[in-house]
């Protein structure tokens, strides 16, 4: 019962942090998403994927927002099954266009990380 219990939780907790990461895409805040940031972080925004440091990986983010102005964002697809391990995608849709957002949400032992993030161009 006492697992059952812990696994609901961390369940819930996964869920809440892709959904945290949604509203932080929809709201362009690049300084919220820096602060679920892991150290390194392997980022692709329009760009093949490269790994940065948090605070760059942040200004790249931020340069993305200043020129694509977010209207709204919607989870497509998420995966929480796993207590160490939590993917989404997310439909992202700017003044410009709409991106397909992928997210790797890593636990670290006492919270999770994010440590992959891609943006890309919906077809």
């Amino acid at each position: 019962m006492f697992l059952c219990l812990i696994f609901l939780i961390t369940s819930l907790h996964a869920q809440d942090i892709i959904d945290q990461t949604t509203d932080l895409l929809k709201s362009g805040n690049a300084k919220g998403l820096a602060k679920m940031f892991a150290p390194k972080v392997d980022l692709a925004i329009l760009k093949p994927e490269a790994t940065y440091t948090a605070a760059r990986a942040e200004q790249l983010t931020a340069d993305f927002f200043l020129d694509n102005s977010p209207v709204k964002a919607k989870v497509i697809h998420r995966i929480t099954s796993n207590p160490k391990f939590n993917f989404a995608v997310i439909e992202l849709t700017t003044a410009k266009g709409t991106y397909r957002v992928s997210v790797n949400l890593k636990n670290n032992g006492t919270h999770f990380e994010l440590d992959e993030l891609h943006i890309e161009l919906q077809h």
